[in-house]
């Protein structure tokens, strides 16, 4: 049976663009929806044991709810995730001033992301094997003082057996930093908090942070202390401990094996003994960003409020501050930092999900 594809308006913007949204949905009952307003996994709704739908992904209901919050839900964030120290950069020479939107310092591209930018679509594609939704967005040379006119598209694909894949594909016209994410929510249960959900991470290394969550410079391994999810760990047992007192839980970077081109190597795995749902994410990104949801406080989330630590996201990417970094400092000796783009080269971030 194909994997087909729904479209209709999920709203419209002050500057009067129509913001569509598109279900994939197969055999089994999965569904995911995904707005071209921030290229935004909206929902993605999973089917139980009694052929009953859950949407595991904490979006909003309406087109208001993503306009209205400052935060992050469900979308592609880019041209550069996460913080850039001092709100600058140098490269080839030439220092690069952005925005500071987070006291000195840029956070996930400052006011004119890519999440608050309304995509086009390429393609939809439905078939017996896959269906899938391509959107492209233009980003302009010196928006928000990045140098480089990058052309971006993002690719969500379901396939028959159950896995979202999402896959983005950047080109730049002049040398430029790059390294964007994907900031679904996800809380298995869809309701409630994350306490009883357990992780396995494959992370040996977690970097060390300053002030304004800036890393240091060092990657320090996660044996003996809270920073240590690699088997089974349940949050709940963890969020408590003094050393994520600061942070009111986890908003880390863990650096994981990356996988060569083509492959997709397991990150993490979350279980929700509660629902019986589990979690496997792929990525071929060197480094994964946990989030516990440490600062939603009852948000409208389009099934009940967002409330703290209420989900978890698991944003693969690139490090926290990585124009600023050639290396990283690891036990085992330095650890190159690659965030540079040039003409004539193709990005690639692909990441999976699958549901069980």
């Amino acid at each position: 049976m194909r994997v087909s594809i729904k479209s209709a308006e999920f709203g419209t913007t002050p500057e009067g663009l129509r913001v569509d949204r598109h279900i994939i949905a197969n055999a089994a009952g999965m569904r995911a929806h995904i707005l071209t307003y921030g290229a935004s996994l909206h929902a993605l709704e999973v089917p139980d044991a009694a052929g009953r739908l859950l949407d595991v992904a904490m979006g909003f209901g309406d087109l208001e709810g993503y306009r209205n919050y400052a935060g992050y839900n469900g979308q592609i964030v880019g041209r550069f995730a996460n913080r850039i120290a001092g709100a600058s950069f140098e490269l080839d020479g030439v220092t690069y001033s952005l925005e500071a939107n987070e006291g000195p310092n840029t956070l996930h591209g400052g006011s004119t992301p890519w999440d608050r930018r309304q995509w086009g679509i390429a393609s939809l594609h439905a078939g017996d094997a896959d269906a899938s939704v391509t959107l492209t967005l233009i980003d302009p040379d010196g928006e928000g003082g990045f140098p480089g006119r990058v052309e971006a598209t993002a690719t969500y694909s379901l396939a028959a057996e159950g896995t979202l894949t999402l896959q983005i594909v950047c080109t730049t016209d002049r040398a430029t930093v790059l390294a964007p994410t994907n900031h679904t929510y996800w809380n298995l249960s869809g309701s409630g908090t994350i306490a009883d959900h357990r992780v396995s991470l494959s992370a040996d290394l977690v970097l060390d942070l300053g002030p304004g969550q800036i890393p240091t410079g060092t990657a320090l391994p996660v044996s003996g202390g809270p920073w240590d999810l690699r088997d089974d760990v349940r949050l709940g047992d963890r969020l408590g401990s003094p050393e994520l007192a600061d942070l009111d839980g986890y908003d880390n970077t863990f650096l994981v094996d990356a996988g060569v081109e083509g492959e997709l190597p397991l990150v993490a795995r979350l279980v929700d003994r509660g629902s019986g749902r589990t979690m496997e994410m792929r990525s071929d990104q060197p480094a994964v960003q946990v989030y516990t949801a440490n600062h939603l406080d009852g948000l409208p989330g389009q099934h009940g409020p967002l409330v703290r630590h209420g989900a978890l996201c698991l944003e693969a990417g690139r490090v926290p501050n990585g124009p600023n970094m050639a290396t990283i400092a690891g036990p085992d000796g330095p650890i190159p930092v690659v965030v540079t783009l040039r003409p004539g080269h193709t990005y690639r971030w692909m990441t999976s999900w699958q549901l069980g």
